[in-house]
């Protein structure tokens, strides 16, 4: 038995369960720390083999029942699900900046989704799809006394880097609100890499 494979599988349980008991996430039934090891963001036959240690990671790993594997393993849908799911427990930022940084410096040959400037965003529209990916990928509900229109767009304008009054909203702070749009951009940019 490969132990490296085996301390991967121990610290991507550990990473899932610190949310509670660890499901698969196409059946969405309990999954055990034995459960199967699944590539779901690049696969091992997608790069040499010197290469292959740089993509056994609690980013692009997850734990899925063999059934599920064998049956759907290879699909859109399945590797979208397993995104979603990751991007919940790992973290959707975390899970990009690892997939960018290794498709710029590693991987030249990576698929690329498109990533807009955090700076540069200027369509009010985006950020705010960005929040609710955020929103979705965090299992966040806002608050029933949210602020909503101002509050979002001093959140929005703190996280173009430009001046904005630190207000809390309502239960959740600006930086919070930011980090959740710079969730939802990388889970973006994720998303149009799996297409």
């Amino acid at each position: 038995m490969d132990e490296g494979r085996e301390e991967l599988r121990r610290q991507v349980y550990l990473a899932y369960s610190h949310h509670g008991a660890v499901y698969c996430p196409w059946c969405e039934r309990r999954v055990s720390a034995a459960s199967e090891l699944h590539e779901y963001l690049i696969k091992r036959n997608a790069i040499p083999p010197s290469k292959q240690p740089l993509i056994m990671t609690v980013e692009n790993c997850i734990l899925v029942h063999q059934g599920c594997h064998h049956q759907s393993g290879q699909t859109k849908a399945f590797r979208a699900k397993c995104l979603l799911h990751a991007a919940k427990h790992v973290g959707a930022t975390r899970i990009g900046e690892w997939y960018y940084d290794l498709a710029h410096t590693e991987l030249m040959s990576l698929p690329q989704g498109i990533l807009a400037a955090k700076g540069t965003q200027t369509t009010y529209s985006m950020a705010l799809d960005f929040l609710q990916l955020g929103i979705s990928a965090s299992e966040v509900t806002l608050p029933s006394n949210w602020m909503g229109h101002a509050a979002t767009g001093q959140a929005i304008l703190a996280w173009r880097g430009k001046m904005a009054d630190d207000i809390p909203l309502n239960g959740l702070t600006q930086e919070y609100v930011v980090a959740l749009i710079e969730a939802g951009r990388w889970l973006s940019y994720l998303q149009g890499v799996c297409q």
